[in-house]
């Protein structure tokens, strides 16, 4: 328990990078976005809206980890529990981390 805190905590640390990274970027003013089914959102200004992969169930968070090379590498954590690496552009399909036995991620569909 006390290291699934630790990487709770890291995770959260994650978002808040993303988020400085973020509004240190260059954008356009604010734009209109929308996922499927879903309200059209407004990014502000400083903000810019980049897709990494759409092969997540249910994201939840995100981290990122030091650069390794060239590559930007990003921890996912899906609802129900997994948590999966990308490098660059690439989405690795076996989960580094597997927490669906201990994790209640409700219903699911």
């Amino acid at each position: 328990m006390k290291a699934f805190a630790s990487f709770r905590r890291a995770l959260t640390r994650g978002v808040l990078l993303v988020a400085l990274l973020l509004t240190a970027g260059i954008a356009p003013a604010a734009q209109a976005r929308q996922g499927p089914g879903l309200e059209p959102f407004y990014l502000p200004d400083g903000f810019r809206y980049v897709p990494i992969a759409d092969t997540f169930f249910q994201p939840v968070s995100m981290a990122f980890l030091p650069r390794q090379g060239d590559q930007d590498r990003i921890l996912i954590t899906e609802r129900a529990g997994i948590v999966k690496l990308v490098e660059g552009t690439t989405v690795h399909a076996e989960p580094v981390l597997d927490l669906r036995d201990q994790v209640f991620s409700g219903n699911l569909d």
